[in-house]
C-alpha cells in the first residue's frame, strides 16, 4: 500500500512539473498586430476587449527601456495603443509587439 501511495505522489509531481514548463515555454510564431486590432475592435465582445488589453499588457511588460512617466497609468498608456492601433493598417504577419513598443518610444520617449 505504501508503494501505490508513493507511486500516485511521484505521478503528481510529474504531472506539476511538466505543466509549469510547458506553461513557461514561448510561441514560435508572435502575436500579429493585425489579429490583435481585431480584436480591439470589437467593444461589445469583453472577451475580445480582455484579450485586447491583456495582449498590450503583456507586451509592454517584456519592453526594455521603459521610459513612461510614472504618473501615467496603464490605463493611459493601453488607451493611447489602443488608439494608435485601430488607426493603422498592418500587414498580416507583423508582430503586435513591435507595434506596442514603437507607440510608447514615441509618445514617451527615453532622453
Amino acid at each position: 500500500m505504501k508503494d501505490a501511495y508513493l507511486i500516485a505522489a511521484s505521478t503528481v509531481c510529474i504531472v506539476l512539473m511538466t505543466v509549469s514548463v510547458a506553461i513557461a515555454q514561448r510561441i514560435d510564431e508572435p502575436l500579429a498586430a493585425y489579429w490583435l486590432q481585431f480584436a480591439c475592435s470589437q467593444d461589445a465582445n469583453q472577451s475580445a476587449s480582455g484579450y485586447c488589453q491583456g495582449a498590450i499588457e503583456a507586451s509592454y511588460s517584456v519592453m526594455e527601456g521603459w521610459c513612461v512617466p510614472k504618473d501615467v497609468t496603464p490605463a493611459e498608456v493601453k488607451r493611447i495603443v489602443v488608439d494608435e492601433l485601430l488607426s493603422a493598417s498592418f500587414s498580416p504577419l507583423e508582430p503586435a509587439a513591435e507595434f506596442i513598443w514603437g507607440v510608447i518610444d514615441s509618445t514617451w520617449p527615453c532622453r
